[in-house]
């Protein structure tokens, strides 16, 4: 591939609530015209999967609608473009699709070709032939695939955030966690579970949120669930900032769940 290839994120959705799989969408020009669409999916916190990475080469000359700028936290709109269902089949039979499984090896992505059509997105007419992944090594456009997969996992930092972090989306779980102390404040202990439940499959590692989430377990008659939360809040971090309340309150759960036993 010759030329200045550059990468356009578009939109993303999140599946999922305890286990949270994010897929995202994207475009790629080549020398300031449109090139490829792209799709990559992962399961937050679950490196060991791979990320699916799908890109459609050629026949895109006639361009794609571009999307609007979007403002962070804002529902991406339901417009043409890659995820939306809406994109044209003109140019259909001029485009090849190619599979991978994208693995963080030594801080460098590694890609395992595989089918195509076994990615999610794939079953879109509008993506071209789908190859196998022996059809696909043997392309004349498996390297030029390759340069594109490569430059998504550099260019699109939500794929880069798999590679580097398995995924995990502090600033967004951070924001989940605020929801769900403010629901907790406000009594409302099943959304405040939702939240805090939310906030962890973003990030599991945000500690925080079991502190939370045991509490309002509790508080709805979740005893076991609640105690389960606060202990592992404690077993992480036995000296934090919130370890004497989150004590405090697991007694209290473990005294209601004897109560509720006899």
């Amino acid at each position: 591939m010759r030329g200045v290839l550059e990468i356009e994120p578009h939109r993303y959705v999140d599946h999922g609530d305890q286990e949270i799989t994010r897929t995202a969408w994207g475009f790629a020009k080549l020398d300031g015209e449109p090139y490829a669409v792209y799709c990559s999916r992962w399961t937050i916190g679950h490196a060991e999967r791979g990320a699916q990475l799908l890109v459609s080469i050629g026949g895109w000359e006639g361009g794609p609608e571009r999307p609007a700028p979007r403002q962070p936290g804002e529902k991406p709109p339901e417009q043409p473009g890659p995820g939306s269902g809406q994109l044209a089949l003109e140019g259909a039979e001029e485009r090849f699709a190619f599979g991978a499984l994208c693995f963080a090896e030594k801080g460098r992505p590694r890609f395992e070709p595989v089918d195509a059509d076994a990615i999610e997105w794939s079953e879109q007419a509008f993506l071209g032939t789908k190859l196998t992944a022996e059809a696909a090594q043997g392309h004349a456009l498996f390297e030029d695939a390759q340069q594109l997969m490569r430059k998504i996992v550099l260019d699109d930092e939500r794929v880069r955030g798999f590679m580097t972090r398995e995924g995990r989306d502090p600033k967004e779980a951070k924001r989940w966690l605020e929801r769900a102390e403010a629901r907790l404040q406000g009594g409302d202990d099943a959304e405040a579970v939702a939240c805090a439940t939310l906030a962890l499959g973003l990030d599991p590692e945000l500690s925080e949120a079991l502190f939370v989430r045991g509490w309002a377990r509790g508080r709805d008659e979740d005893f076991d669930g609640g105690i389960a939360d606060l202990e592992l809040y404690l077993a992480k971090h036995p000296k934090g900032k919130k370890a004497p309340r989150a004590t405090k309150i697991l007694g209290v759960w473990r005294k209601k769940r004897g109560a509720q036993e006899r």
